[in-house]
């Protein structure tokens, strides 16, 4: 058991890690609109998949210029435009899908 609250690890329960990794793809490839710290958590998700072996349709390469390229300044520079929030936000998950192939 893990010591979080009695809960199972994912080394335990193989299926618990396996929905965490593909529901954050699913996330990145459909979202239209995502802030900073979601993405930065989804992108680690999937970045476990891949070191694991339980994901393949994204390489490390491509997840850490995401990590990069994702956050407000680097995505202002990156469309050569000031954005409010809002705009950001729609930009990230824009990008984010062009990046994984995505629609």
């Amino acid at each position: 058991m893990s010591s979080r609250l009695g809960r199972p690890s994912f080394g335990q329960r193989p299926a618990l890690l396996d929905d965490k990794i593909w529901r954050a793809w699913g996330i990145l490839t459909q979202a239209r609109v995502m802030g900073t710290e979601e993405i930065m958590q989804l992108l680690s998700h999937l970045r476990l998949g891949v070191n694991l072996g339980r994901m393949d349709l994204v390489d490390i390469r491509t997840l850490n210029e995401l990590f990069l390229i994702t956050q407000p300044a680097h995505l202002q520079r990156l469309t050569g435009c000031a954005m409010d929030q809002a705009t950001r936000r729609e930009a990230r998950a824009r990008l984010i899908r062009q990046r994984l192939g995505a629609h």
